[in-house]
């Protein structure tokens, strides 16, 4: 009776062991998970702060070419033109190349 006894009580020592354990996993998960949501929540600001500066440069460019095209209206219609026939010209290059 007693080794019964005796044994119940290792039993009921390593389950209190195991909750304990139990519980540090539980807290550890929490941390990890915390700072891993922190972490990704950091980049995603970082990314966003990227993406509006790189939207503030492409609206100051074209405010700048729209200010040039106002500026010299007759040679920005002459260089669209300009490209016009070069971009023409590869089509049709790619187009021959295509057929042979």
């Amino acid at each position: 009776m007693n080794e019964v006894r005796s044994e119940l009580q290792t039993l009921q020592r390593d389950l209190g062991k195991v909750r304990n354990d139990l519980g540090d996993l539980a807290n550890a998960l929490y941390e990890a998970g915390r700072g891993s949501a922190d972490t990704a929540s950091r980049e995603f600001s970082d990314r966003i702060k990227q993406l509006n500066q790189a939207y503030a440069s492409a609206r100051r460019r074209g405010d700048q070419m729209i200010d040039t095209f106002s500026d010299r209206p007759v040679a920005s219609l002459i260089g669209a033109f300009a490209v016009g026939l070069v971009l023409a010209g590869l089509v049709a290059m790619a187009s021959m190349m295509k057929r042979s």
